[in-house]
């Protein structure tokens, strides 16, 4: 099940075949085993002495490096592939991972408006989406995850950039009560969830609840309209 989950979060991959999402298969190209050892090199340059003597007296870099190496390390992204969830480029810096995050964040900003909004981010990973949308205008943003090493590099990540998120630590399928603190979002985030949780009803019992809702599933598009459709 997490081999499925994985390629389907790279792949876009389901019992349907592939997604027509190119940007999927284009962040997934980028993983296949032959790179897998260029890969490695690159990681240890990326936190050798070069780039260390390079962000030195760089307080924010640093705070990066750390978040990143405690992501790869982390459960919370691919099972054994010492790869944190998001890339990101930063001062020059380029921190590695699964997928972009400027991609997605750059089609989000575009079309979601996060002025004086509070928003919460269900399985937030590295906190990337609560840190930016604190810089682009949100008033209140919440982060929820289960694991509690990527917390510690996310709350890097918002140091690193000068906000403040809230950072909940909770199991969203047994953890004790975490929809009380979301319960005041103005817009609720499950991007690529649904298919990491073994159950999802009482993640879609809180959605079906919320005012607006950013929502990134993997099965084909029908069935993703007709699962929302039917919680509401």
């Amino acid at each position: 099940a997490s081999r499925t989950t994985i390629l389907a979060d790279w792949f876009g991959v389901s019992g349907h075949g592939l997604s027509p999402n190119p940007f999927l298969k284009l962040a997934a190209f980028t993983l296949l085993p032959k790179t897998q050892s260029i890969a490695r090199r690159v990681r240890t340059s990326l936190v050798g002495h070069k780039v260390l003597e390079q962000t030195a007296g760089s307080p924010d870099v640093e705070l990066l490096l750390r978040a990143w190496y405690l992501a790869r390390c982390s459960r919370a992204s691919a099972p054994g592939q010492d790869l944190a969830y998001y890339a990101l480029t930063y001062k020059h810096v380029h921190f590695r991972g699964e997928r972009p995050w400027y991609l997605r964040w750059d089609a989000i900003r575009r079309k979601v408006p996060l002025e004086g909004k509070h928003v919460v981010d269900l399985g937030t990973n590295m906190g990337l989406l609560p840190a930016f949308a604190l810089l682009h205008g949100a008033r209140k943003a919440t982060g929820i995850d289960a694991d509690p090493q990527i917390l510690v590099a996310a709350r890097l990540v918002a140091r690193a950039f000068g906000v403040t998120p809230e950072f909940v630590g909770a199991d969203l399928i047994e953890g004790p009560d975490w929809e009380s603190t979301a319960a005041t979002a103005d817009i609720a985030f499950a991007m690529s969830l649904l298919r990491w949780l073994p159950e999802n009803r009482r993640v879609l019992e809180f959605l079906r609840t919320q005012r607006e809702l950013v929502y990134e599933g993997h099965d084909p598009l029908p069935l993703e309209i007709e699962r929302l459709r039917r919680w509401g």
